[in-house]
């Protein structure tokens, strides 16, 4: 297949959120789309060079693409814990683990290996750094 060359405009090498954008764009198509896809940054502009021709890669996005999911379970209002300031985040959990949804796979590995590791610990949030 033939390797197209995508310029990303929107992702220049300043300021560090334009980067990491870029960076993020890399990794995910070679993670879960093309693993010989390359990158590198060419008159202040991002440069991916990938077999995804543009609708391809919009598709990709679009229709493929599956977010890495990270959490936080200590941290402020992260909805595994009882309490009415985690409700916004525990309706957020909520759908995601009734979702059937394949792209959200992980997400649900993720959440319920928290759910475990807090119950494991008595199911209180920690509140000092040395618990955490």
């Amino acid at each position: 297949m033939s390797m197209t060359l995508h310029r990303l405009t929107s992702c220049s090498p300043t300021p560090l959120a334009l980067y990491l954008k870029a960076l993020g764009i890399l990794r995910i198509v070679a993670e879960q789309a093309d693993p010989n896809a390359r990158g590198w940054w060419q008159d202040e502009c991002f440069c991916l060079l990938a077999n995804l021709n543009r609708e391809e890669l919009e598709l990709f996005f679009l229709e493929r693409y599956s977010p890495s999911p990270v959490f936080n379970p200590w941290g402020a209002r992260s909805g595994f814990y009882v309490g009415s300031n985690e409700n916004t985040s525990r309706m957020g959990l909520t759908e995601i683990e009734s979702s059937d949804f394949p792209r959200l796979a992980a997400f649900h590995a993720c959440i319920a290996a928290v759910r475990a590791e807090i119950k494991k610990h008595g199911g209180l949030k920690p509140e000092s750094d040395n618990v955490k």
